[in-house]
């Protein structure tokens, strides 16, 4: 239920970052990063990826976390 901006960094096919998740969240390691709503470019519903790790970000009021995309980017051939 929490909202976050999630994008690629262009350096690492297999991590996207998933910003602006404050440091109230619960979250943890292996949890399901869905599609919202919110985006006109994707359906709601989505699984996007996985947890694989987080941290708290430089400004120290959210959370930045590396998601493990549910597919492999490597292996695309149409979009």
């Amino acid at each position: 239920g929490i909202n976050g901006i999630l994008e690629w960094d262009g350096h690492r096919p297999d991590r996207l970052q998933l910003k602006n998740i404050p440091k109230s969240a619960k979250i943890a390691v292996g949890d399901t990063v869905i599609t919202s709503a919110i985006s006109f470019n994707y359906p709601q519903g989505l699984m996007a990826g996985t947890i694989a790790s987080f941290k708290v970000d430089e400004a120290g009021t959210n959370y930045v976390v590396q998601v493990k995309p549910g597919t492999n980017f490597y292996t695309l051939d149409f979009v």
